[in-house]
């Protein structure tokens, strides 16, 4: 098992892609993103579709504008009461999560059945320790970026619907990949990412335990072996790719 962390800076946006190893493959599949334990959007893969990237971007506002997914401070919590200010965290807090299921195919209409929701739901009195600890070592949460301007890229986005469009629903989740983002010196604190070079140095040591993961992207990703984790928690089994870019 292996836990892979990514270092978040504030204002920084970032998006989720996805991309089949082949294009036609055997299953019809479906994809469900999870920003800090909450559904934030999902999209169905037919078998037989020329397919086989998804990007998930943030929120498209039209074909030219678009808010992104985005790293930004985490609010303070108050009692607790709901009046609109309010911001109420799980003990997923600091994680992106993307599940994958095999799809059934339950209607073929021309609705889209693409989804770009962002909503934040309470979860409740903030009275478990795992949550406590969560909320207390991370800084950061992910939110939508101002409105910028943005054409629509030729990979389709879990926004983009044209043509005819099925209706998937999620059957057994095969495959999970977790990513969790910290502040870089808390990586760099816990010996997760290379701290920077001293003058004079031939570059930064890296730990035995900890090695990157291949990747062609611009955001840094690390990974780490067995129990050395920032927070120790019960996880279910993780597997580790390469899906964010920024």
């Amino acid at each position: 098992m292996a836990t892979c962390y990514i270092p978040s800076e504030v204002g920084q946006s970032f998006a989720v892609k996805w991309t089949n190893i082949t294009i036609k493959q055997q299953n019809s599949l479906y994809l469900q993103l999870y920003f800090d334990g909450h559904l934030v959007a999902e999209r169905g893969f037919w078998n037989y579709s020329d397919q086989n990237e998804v990007v998930f971007e943030g929120k498209r506002i039209s074909d030219m504008n678009v808010r992104t997914f985005v790293f930004a401070p985490r609010e303070e919590i108050n009692d607790g009461h709901d009046n609109g200010s309010v911001v109420n965290y799980s003990d997923k807090l600091g994680e992106i999560r993307l599940d994958v299921s095999a799809a059934i195919i339950t209607e073929v209409k021309c609705t889209c059945r693409c989804m770009t929701k962002f909503e934040r739901k309470p979860d409740g009195v903030l009275d478990d320790a795992k949550v406590e600890r969560a909320v207390k070592e991370v800084p950061h949460r992910i939110r939508y970026a101002d409105e910028v301007t943005k054409e629509r890229s030729s990979i389709p986005s879990e926004s983009g619907c044209s043509g005819r469009h099925r209706t998937y629903e999620p059957a057994k989740v095969f495959a999970t990949f977790i990513f969790k983002y910290r502040p870089i010196d808390v990586l760099q604190a816990n010996n997760i990412a290379p701290r920077p070079s001293q003058p004079g140095s031939n570059g930064p040591s890296q730990s035995s335990a900890m090695k990157r993961a291949p990747s062609a992207r611009p955001m840094e990703v690390y990974c780490i072996e067995e129990s050395d984790e920032l927070i120790s928690e019960e996880e279910e089994e993780e597997e580790e790719s390469d899906f964010l870019y920024v």
